[in-house]
């Protein structure tokens, strides 16, 4: 996400809290033409109106009148209130009265940086969409949140909101799959007394609640057609009706909504409405490289003392290799129960978990590969070679795991699904494996039939 700071005379501090975004400082008039104002869009500007603007107030005003030939530019204005007629298309202003434009800059910032870390990931894929929240969330469109279940839409919302110039107001929620039709209209738009029956008392709707805010909506493709319609009106007009009083009421609402379902069970006019914006995140299976950092965060949100790097080998891989259905949702349910139980369950079937727990060796193997590693290690002490104890470790988990895994192979006449329930890994897994130590069924075979003709 660029960033362009204009007229300020220093911030280096928040560089320094936002390194992640690429920032730029123009503190002259003649850096700004229209070349540079082209290069704004998809950006986010901060202007300095104060009088400590080193820009100058003529400058400023000339700089916002040349705003209005260009779209897709959101300005954020730090005022004193020295300067008057500077709203434009996309503009927010943030008033402060000592007219020192760094520390509301230098506090914004600080809050950018705080809500942004709230969406844990360093792949691609999570840095792409916090730079896509910060944009979206400084821009005044409807924004549709696209996502699996347990992918963390509704904290998504939350950041949106936290970041937002609206985050004065509130931001008012509703899952719509929780709710019957005949509740949702009243709790939305609210009613007068006396519009039905049981309406001794008027009441105040979420929509009018969220006023200056936003609404969020999740799970908008659970809403009836019916509802679907008067809340076109709303995203339309701007206006609504409580329920038993024909007076229309303006608000000022910016709509979140969120679904995990197609898009096509929307209405299309009411869909193209709520998708000006449209945020969608990517399922956990396809940002893996994030889930030592959500562990780590998880662990640390229960004070406990314990990392990823401080589960076991196996553990970690299973970690690793699953590709939760359930999305982070399952894996903070995971690890719940990793701390009850000290064992990580993973749920391969709707009607069986599979427990990884290395402390846990049966008897019935203890003795052997004790008696076994005492015979290798002998072996190798009376040699006059000790190699490195990584070099020895690697070699020997690798041939163990080499043979052990073509030895099992060979037991289910190398039916992959058989041999990897058996081992306790994921298909995936196992294919990984056989690839990385060239276990191929046909030369095995070739082999046993020359042997079989001598």
């Amino acid at each position: 996400m660029r960033l362009y700071f204009l007229g300020f005379s220093s911030i280096k501090d928040v560089k320094d809290l936002l390194y992640d975004q690429e920032i730029f400082l123009l503190n002259h008039p003649s850096e700004i033409d229209d070349a540079t104002l082209k290069k704004f869009k998809r950006g986010i500007v901060f202007l300095n109106a104060t009088k400590s603007s080193t820009i100058g107030i003529q400058s400023t005003k000339e700089l916002m009148e040349n705003l209005d030939r260009f779209t897709g530019i959101h300005f954020v204005i730090i005022s004193d209130h020295t300067y008057k007629g500077l709203v434009s298309l996309n503009t927010k202003i943030l008033y402060t009265s000592t007219g020192d434009a760094e520390t509301p800059i230098l506090g914004l910032a600080q809050n950018i940086k705080e809500n942004l870390s709230k969406f844990i990931g360093k792949t691609t894929e999570a840095r792409k969409l916090r730079r896509n929240i910060l944009y979206h969330s400084f821009h005044d469109g409807n924004i549709l949140i696209l996502g699996e279940t347990g992918t963390g839409k509704t904290l998504l919302a939350e950041i949106i909101h936290k970041i937002s110039p609206r985050k004065e107001g509130k931001m008012v929620s509703l899952n719509c799959a929780t709710m019957p039709d005949s509740l949702i209209e009243s709790e939305l738009f609210g009613h007068a007394r006396g519009a039905f029956t049981s309406a001794d008392s008027k009441k105040r709707g979420m929509i009018e609640n969220a006023n200056h805010g936003h609404m969020f909506l999740d799970e908008i493709a659970e809403l009836s057609p019916r509802v679907q319609g008067k809340l076109l009106y709303i995203v339309e007009k701007g206006a609504y009706n409580v329920i038993g009083d024909p007076t229309p009421r303006k608000v000022d609402v910016k709509f979140i909504s969120a679904t995990n379902r197609e898009p096509n069970r929307i209405r299309r006019d009411l869909f193209f409405r709520l998708s000006e914006n449209v945020l969608e995140i990517p399922p956990l299976r396809q940002r893996k490289n994030d889930i030592p950092l959500l562990v780590n965060h998880f662990f640390e949100s229960k004070r406990l003392k314990v990392s990823f790097e401080d589960l076991t080998n196996r553990e970690r891989e299973m970690l690793l290799e699953y590709n939760y259905p359930g999305n982070v949702r399952e894996l903070e349910n995971i690890l719940e129960r990793y701390i009850v139980t000290g064992s990580i369950e993973l749920l391969l079937s709707e009607s069986k978990f599979f427990t990884v727990n290395i402390d846990n060796v049966s008897n019935e193997i203890e003795g052997p590969i004790l008696e076994h590693i005492s015979s290798l290690v002998d072996s190798i002490v009376q040699s006059n070679s000790l190699p490195k104890l990584s070099i020895f470790k690697s070699h020997v988990i690798e041939e163990l795991e080499k043979q052990y895994v073509e030895k099992v192979l060979r037991i289910f006449k190398w039916s992959k699904q058989q041999a990897s329930k058996e081992l306790g890994i994921t298909h995936r897994y196992l294919n990984k494996l056989i690839t990385k130590y060239a276990i191929d069924r046909r030369m095995k075979e070739r082999k046993g039939e020359k042997e079989k003709k001598k």
